[in-house]
């Protein structure tokens, strides 16, 4: 099993890329249950509410911020890897356009 983990592709053991794949996982999966749970509970009590500021927040929230936190989930799990020289430039400017796509 060992010597299975430690083969090498792409400059990266076997291991490496189940660490990143878990980390990603784990990382959506804490997303959802997080909009499941907590999100879910905000938009309820914000609608309960008067003012309509509250439920903007909780839909912005909703549409703009769980894509854009997938996104840098899966941002750092992926600059775990060793990649080639000119990857983190190609990750950091994706990250960037998704920053500034949901920002505005």
């Amino acid at each position: 099993m060992q010597e299975m983990l430690s083969r090498t592709y792409f400059n990266n053991t076997l291991q490496d890329y189940l660490i990143v794949l878990g980390s990603i996982l784990v990382g959506i999966v804490l997303l959802q249950l997080f909009r499941r749970t907590i999100l879910l509970r905000l938009k309820k009590w914000s609608e309960k509410t008067q003012t309509d500021v509250d439920d903007y927040v909780v839909d912005g929230v909703q549409k703009f911020g769980i894509p854009m936190l997938n996104f840098i989930v899966i941002y750092f799990g992926i600059s775990y890897l060793t990649l080639s020289d000119k990857a983190p430039t190609y990750a950091h400017g994706a990250l960037s356009v998704d920053i500034a796509y949901y920002s505005i």
